[in-house]
């Protein structure tokens, strides 16, 4: 069932089961604003303590798609179903761009791996992710288009500590392609990287 991002914005009431203030702008660039129990929206546990905004999606239910005059795709989802979410106007339908909408879940797959030098002499992992979600930064202050997750396709770097070859110290992206990633490496890792050589002319043969 599809999903779309909103931004946590507030506690408004912390009595089991949690309400929250949420938001999110449309594909007319609208702001809507929701109240809705804190497992509708997301499945961290958020207490007075919690810092905001924080990140959350609202599922809904598809019911038509156009294009507009200047090439932008729009959905129209219905939050009535499933968990008979409106928001605080009273409505249940909205227009959304098509890169709003989130999947199920978010597929990862492992596209290149390498090794690098790590002040020119201890050798570190890292790895090409490829992602369906190209993950925004969620943070308020920001624009739509950087503050959401988009369902899109792209790639993400994932550097490993010296001492641990399969953990994750840092996460840079998202990149629109697998070369941009590669290119980034190669000039994060000052020419150092040298990539696996299931990497041929910057595609996966295998992995």
């Amino acid at each position: 069932m599809p999903r779309f991002h909103v931004d946590i914005v507030q506690l408004v009431d912390a009595a089991q089961p949690g309400w929250v203030e949420c938001g999110m702008v449309d594909g007319h660039g609208v702001r809507h604003s929701f109240v809705e129990k804190i497992p509708i929206v997301t499945t961290e546990h958020l207490s007075e303590n919690s810092v905001f905004p924080r990140d959350g999606h609202i599922r809904c239910t598809f019911v038509s798609r156009r294009e507009l005059s200047d090439g932008r795709n729009l959905v129209c989802v219905d939050t009535t179903s499933p968990d008979g979410v409106e928001s605080t106007a009273g409505e249940t339908r909205f227009e959304l761009t098509s890169s709003r909408l989130l999947p199920d879940e978010v597929v990862r797959t492992l596209v290149g791996t390498g090794t690098w030098l790590y002040s020119g002499s201890v050798q570190c992992v890292v790895r090409v992710i490829e992602s369906n979600v190209a993950f925004g930064t969620g943070a308020y202050e920001d624009e739509a288009e950087l503050a959401e997750d988009r369902l899109e396709r792209c790639f993400y770097v994932e550097w490993a500590p010296h001492d641990d070859p399969t953990g994750v110290s840092s996460t840079t992206g998202p990149f629109s392609t697998l070369d941009d990633a590669q290119a980034h490496v190669q000039l994060a890792s000052n020419a150092t990287v040298s990539w696996d050589p299931a990497l041929v002319r910057g595609r996966p043969t295998t992995v």
